[in-house]
């Protein structure tokens, strides 16, 4: 069962409210990368000056997180945050998600997609 700090933040999240998610961020013990993922994209809408380093540190964490990770997917990762919030990157970051077996990557990418269509 989720800690109320946590569920606290997958509220934010899904409220879209980028500044108290990070803040709220910032006192958990751990940030399961799928969260980190979805807190980058609200940033991407709602923060954006704040959007730019969250990727870089979101790509490191993907290099890190996920096995055999080469130099073309490191640059696609990156120019896929990069190009963000359009809908191509979204879809094509989502594509990417999938395709490395990452679920729940995939799918804060796509829940994020349903909240920005809202």
């Amino acid at each position: 069962m989720p800690s109320s700090d946590y569920a606290a933040f997958r509220r934010a999240l899904e409220t879209r409210n980028a500044t108290l998610a990070l803040a709220l961020a910032a006192d958990l013990p751990t940030v399961e990368l799928a969260d980190a993922l979805a807190l980058c994209l609200v940033l991407a809408d709602r923060d954006p000056a704040r959007f730019g380093r969250a990727a870089v540190r979101l790509a490191a964490r993907w290099y890190r997180e996920l096995p055999r990770v080469d130099l073309a997917e490191a640059q696609l990762l990156l120019a896929l945050l990069g190009a963000l919030p359009s809908a191509p990157a979204a879809e094509a970051l989502e594509a990417l998600a999938a395709a490395r077996g990452r679920r729940d990557l995939a799918e804060a990418v796509r829940r994020w997609q349903v909240e920005r269509a809202r």
